[in-house]
């Protein structure tokens, strides 16, 4: 039941070598249940980058905040809970990953992706069936046979841990074909 919206903010330095970029994010978590309303500050920073190698790229990306869950990795975790007495807790959420870019050549390319992101949750108030922590890896290969047309295939693995210490993984292999009108 937020009162005010989320402010963002991003600088950028580009160049012929790429770019970096940092932004910052703040916001309000509110609670209202009518008979009392709490809120919490939730903030965020992120640092992001692509460096070129001539064709070919590495990108970074880094984030860290307190009740940003919402923001980080499609609402994977939350963006606070509430304690016993009705105040919130926002949670504190890291995340990272790195990719590759190689253009191997004659309409060929690929990319190797890896990424992790964890929350700091408190397991009396998110319960131990909260996500606490996810991590993946992928690989790609794209043809562009002609202008506008794209084929690809890529491998992925991803892992999934609960607060509870269980975990699970998914490994996938996906193909796309796009045409761009």
């Amino acid at each position: 039941d937020n009162t005010v919206p989320d402010f963002t903010a991003r600088y950028a330095n580009r160049g012929a070598w790429g770019f970096v970029s940092v932004a910052g994010l703040l916001r309000q978590l509110r609670n209202d249940t009518g008979l009392r309303s709490t809120t919490d500050t939730g903030f965020g920073v992120s640092v992001s980058s692509k460096i070129m190698f001539g064709e070919n790229d590495l990108r970074l990306m880094a984030t860290a905040g307190s009740g940003i869950g919402r923001y980080v990795g499609l609402n994977f975790f939350e963006d606070g809970v509430l304690e016993a007495n009705g105040d919130i807790d926002s949670l504190d959420v890291v995340a990272a990953y790195a990719a590759w870019r190689q253009v191997w050549g004659g309409g060929w390319r690929s990319n190797f992706v890896l990424g992790y992101t964890s929350a700091d949750n408190d397991r009396a108030l998110t319960g131990l069936n909260a996500n606490a922590e996810a991590s993946s890896a992928r690989v790609n290969l794209f043809w562009t046979p002609a202008p506008k047309l794209d084929l690809g295939i890529e491998l992925s693995t991803a892992k999934r841990e609960l607060e509870r210490g269980t975990s699970g993984t998914q490994n996938r292999i996906d193909f796309m074909a796009r045409y761009s009108f």
